[in-house]
Protein backbone atom coordinates (compact mmCIF):
# COMPACT_ATOMS: atom_id res chain seq x y z
CA UNK A 1 0.00 0.00 0.00
CA UNK A 2 2.76 2.47 0.70
CA UNK A 3 4.44 1.47 -2.56
CA UNK A 4 1.53 2.20 -4.27
CA UNK A 5 1.30 5.93 -2.58
CA UNK A 6 4.60 6.59 -3.59
CA UNK A 7 4.24 5.31 -6.92
CA UNK A 8 1.16 7.41 -7.85
CA UNK A 9 3.02 10.70 -6.06
CA UNK A 10 6.23 10.47 -8.16
CA UNK A 11 3.97 9.99 -11.38
CA UNK A 12 2.06 12.98 -10.21
CA UNK A 13 5.53 14.91 -9.30
CA UNK A 14 6.63 14.09 -13.01
CA UNK A 15 3.18 14.44 -14.89
CA UNK A 16 3.30 18.34 -13.16
CA UNK A 17 6.93 18.56 -13.69
CA UNK A 18 5.96 17.84 -17.77
CA UNK A 19 2.87 19.98 -17.99
CA UNK A 20 5.09 22.94 -16.41
CA UNK A 21 7.64 22.76 -19.46
CA UNK A 22 5.33 22.91 -21.85
CA UNK A 23 3.64 25.60 -20.48
CA UNK A 24 6.89 27.19 -19.90
CA UNK A 25 7.50 26.45 -23.78
CA UNK A 26 4.22 27.45 -24.84
CA UNK A 27 4.37 31.02 -22.84
CA UNK A 28 8.08 31.74 -24.04
CA UNK A 29 6.55 30.99 -28.03
CA UNK A 30 3.88 33.60 -27.16
CA UNK A 31 6.08 36.07 -25.73
CA UNK A 32 8.77 36.58 -28.73
CA UNK A 33 5.84 36.76 -30.77
CA UNK A 34 5.55 40.23 -28.17
CA UNK A 35 8.19 42.47 -29.96
CA UNK A 36 7.31 43.37 -33.56
CA UNK A 37 8.95 46.56 -33.23
CA UNK A 38 12.39 44.85 -32.78
CA UNK A 39 11.92 42.66 -35.26
CA UNK A 40 10.76 45.42 -37.41
CA UNK A 41 14.46 47.38 -36.40
CA UNK A 42 16.23 44.22 -37.55
CA UNK A 43 14.04 43.72 -40.53
CA UNK A 44 15.07 47.15 -41.44
CA UNK A 45 18.79 47.03 -41.10
CA UNK A 46 18.84 43.70 -43.17
CA UNK A 47 16.63 45.64 -45.62
CA UNK A 48 18.96 48.31 -46.14
CA UNK A 49 22.26 46.10 -45.58
CA UNK A 50 20.43 43.64 -48.64
CA UNK A 51 18.99 46.64 -50.57
CA UNK A 52 22.15 48.75 -50.77
CA UNK A 53 25.40 46.23 -50.74
CA UNK A 54 26.93 48.93 -48.12
CA UNK A 55 24.65 50.48 -45.31
CA UNK A 56 23.41 54.32 -46.31
CA UNK A 57 23.12 57.20 -44.07
CA UNK A 58 19.60 57.24 -42.45
CA UNK A 59 17.44 59.20 -40.71
CA UNK A 60 14.90 56.78 -38.75
CA UNK A 61 12.33 57.67 -37.12
CA UNK A 62 10.62 54.90 -34.25
CA UNK A 63 7.06 55.86 -33.41
CA UNK A 64 5.70 55.07 -29.59
CA UNK A 65 4.28 51.81 -30.66
CA UNK A 66 7.49 50.39 -32.09
CA UNK A 67 9.49 51.58 -29.15
CA UNK A 68 7.58 49.86 -26.33
CA UNK A 69 7.34 46.75 -28.21
CA UNK A 70 11.01 46.06 -28.88
CA UNK A 71 12.89 48.79 -30.04
CA UNK A 72 15.78 49.34 -27.84
CA UNK A 73 19.19 51.74 -27.69
CA UNK A 74 20.84 48.38 -28.49
CA UNK A 75 19.07 47.48 -31.47
CA UNK A 76 20.51 50.96 -33.23
CA UNK A 77 23.37 49.60 -34.75
CA UNK A 78 24.53 51.42 -37.56
CA UNK A 79 26.86 54.50 -36.34
CA UNK A 80 25.58 56.48 -40.07
CA UNK A 81 22.14 56.56 -39.13
CA UNK A 82 20.24 58.74 -36.86
CA UNK A 83 18.07 57.32 -34.76
CA UNK A 84 14.57 59.85 -33.45
CA UNK A 85 11.78 58.89 -30.62
CA UNK A 86 10.01 61.94 -30.70
CA UNK A 87 6.53 61.46 -29.25
CA UNK A 88 3.51 62.56 -30.60
CA UNK A 89 4.13 63.46 -33.96
CA UNK A 90 0.76 63.29 -36.17
CA UNK A 91 1.18 61.99 -39.65
CA UNK A 92 0.73 65.38 -40.46
CA UNK A 93 4.25 66.27 -38.89
CA UNK A 94 6.02 62.90 -40.15
CA UNK A 95 5.63 64.52 -43.56
CA UNK A 96 7.17 67.54 -43.11
CA UNK A 97 10.45 65.64 -40.93
CA UNK A 98 13.48 64.96 -42.50
CA UNK A 99 12.95 61.15 -42.02
CA UNK A 100 14.23 59.08 -44.68
CA UNK A 101 12.41 55.76 -43.37
CA UNK A 102 9.93 54.77 -40.58
CA UNK A 103 9.07 52.37 -37.98
CA UNK A 104 5.68 52.97 -37.38
CA UNK A 105 1.86 52.09 -36.17
CA UNK A 106 0.39 53.48 -39.26
CA UNK A 107 -0.20 51.30 -42.29
CA UNK A 108 -0.22 54.32 -44.76
CA UNK A 109 1.24 57.83 -44.12
CA UNK A 110 1.19 60.03 -47.26
CA UNK A 111 5.17 60.88 -48.90
CA UNK A 112 6.10 57.51 -47.97
CA UNK A 113 5.66 54.19 -49.46
CA UNK A 114 5.21 51.00 -47.20
CA UNK A 115 8.05 48.12 -47.81
CA UNK A 116 7.25 45.94 -45.08
CA UNK A 117 4.88 44.83 -41.97
CA UNK A 118 5.96 42.93 -39.01
CA UNK A 119 2.79 41.05 -37.10
CA UNK A 120 2.98 40.61 -33.51
CA UNK A 121 1.03 38.21 -30.98
CA UNK A 122 -3.11 39.20 -30.86
CA UNK A 123 -4.79 36.03 -28.82
CA UNK A 124 -4.75 32.36 -28.42
CA UNK A 125 -7.55 30.50 -29.95
CA UNK A 126 -8.63 27.00 -29.56
CA UNK A 127 -8.37 24.31 -32.02
CA UNK A 128 -11.18 21.71 -31.80
CA UNK A 129 -9.90 19.28 -34.32
CA UNK A 130 -6.12 19.04 -34.31
CA UNK A 131 -5.01 17.29 -37.72
CA UNK A 132 -1.72 16.87 -39.44
CA UNK A 133 -1.20 20.37 -40.26
CA UNK A 134 -2.25 21.72 -36.78
CA UNK A 135 -1.83 19.28 -34.60
CA UNK A 136 -1.54 21.24 -31.24
CA UNK A 137 -4.98 21.77 -29.59
CA UNK A 138 -4.30 25.59 -29.49
CA UNK A 139 -2.94 28.39 -32.08
CA UNK A 140 -1.25 31.46 -30.95
CA UNK A 141 -2.72 34.37 -33.49
CA UNK A 142 -0.74 37.35 -35.20
CA UNK A 143 -1.85 40.44 -37.22
CA UNK A 144 0.28 43.29 -38.86
CA UNK A 145 1.03 45.65 -35.75
CA UNK A 146 4.28 47.52 -37.21
CA UNK A 147 5.07 48.74 -40.71
CA UNK A 148 8.19 49.62 -42.10
CA UNK A 149 8.27 52.59 -45.06
CA UNK A 150 10.84 54.88 -46.77
CA UNK A 151 10.15 58.01 -48.02
CA UNK A 152 8.99 58.12 -51.74
CA UNK A 153 11.34 59.21 -54.73
CA UNK A 154 8.66 61.73 -55.75
CA UNK A 155 8.32 63.29 -52.25
CA UNK A 156 8.93 67.03 -52.18
CA UNK A 157 10.22 66.65 -48.63
CA UNK A 158 13.31 65.84 -48.98
CA UNK A 159 15.89 64.92 -45.94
Amino acid sequence: RKGLLQKLFATAVLLSLAVNAVATAVFAWASSLNYPGGHAMDMLHSMNTAEHGSIPVAFVHIDNLAATTGVSRFGEINPWWTYSKEEGLTIEELQTKPFTHLISEHEAVPTYNRVASVSGFTHVSINRWPSASHPLPFSLNTAPQIYIHTRSASSDSKP
